[in-house]
């Protein structure tokens, strides 16, 4: 306890007002995001779209959804497998509600690994913009999307950034890169940016070997949309 207060002590003032502005803001973002579920209304038609492909055996509703959405099939499995809990339209609110709190944690998340401390601009940027949180939370493909891209970020920062060419946090960043494009694929524009900027850090550290694994991230997550271009033609017609 006697480390613990001098070290309360050592905290400057303006160190301190940055703590509690932070966790204020923290406390109105989950409050917003509790209001949000609690006056959100019926499911509007997309959403509906999701929830009846979801509720459909896994393998036709994924096919329908690759041939009728605009997304990948990662969202509609997910809402597949919570209708084994509800499938109200209450229900599937507080799965977008645990979504949003997601990537809430995703953003603290990635802001402890960047080394960057409290996340106080990103939180408010976009927790406190309503209509980020209105489709972020929605049983869509949004809220998933920006969940794993974020914590793609993240580790390939950490993995990069790290003098240890880490095999568990390499496997970590691939699956979170697959995941984010198999959510969205808008996604996969962002991965190029990330994996880009990742090569040329690992390059400017004179790394190649990370050059080249940072790269194979981008093309294992571009490899697992193969299959899915001729739904994508399908579509586009």
């Amino acid at each position: 306890k006697t480390e613990v207060l001098e070290k309360l002590k050592q905290i400057s003032l303006a160190r301190k007002i940055e703590i509690f502005a932070a966790f204020l803001v923290l406390i109105i973002i989950i409050f917003f995001q509790i209001i949000n579920l609690h006056y959100s209304a019926s499911l509007w038609r997309d959403e509906t779209n999701t929830a009846v492909l979801a509720s459909r055996p896994l393998t036709i509703g994924v096919h329908d959804a690759l041939m009728y959405a605009s997304y990948p099939p990662v969202s509609v499995v997910v809402v597949h497998f919570w209708n084994f809990f509800t499938k109200s339209d209450e229900g599937l609110r507080i799965l977008g509600f645990l979504i949003g709190m997601a990537i809430l944690a995703a953003i603290w998340f990635n802001a402890y690994l960047f080394g960057l401390g409290i996340p106080s601009i990103a939180m408010s940027v976009f927790e406190l913009n309503y209509v980020a949180v209105h489709f972020s939370n929605s049983i869509r493909a949004y809220g998933l999307g920006i969940f794993f891209i974020l914590l793609t970020l993240g580790l390939i920062w950490n993995w990069i950034s790290s003098v240890e060419d880490s095999w568990k946090i390499f496997i970590l960043a691939t699956l979170a890169a697959v995941l984010s494009v198999q959510t969205m694929y808008q996604n996969a524009f962002l991965l190029l940016g990330i994996c880009v900027g990742g090569a040329l850090v690992a390059l400017s550290h004179h790394n190649l070997k990370k050059v080249f694994k940072v790269l194979a991230v981008g093309i294992i997550a571009a490899g697992s949309l193969i299959p899915y271009v001729g739904f994508i033609r399908h579509a586009n017609n």
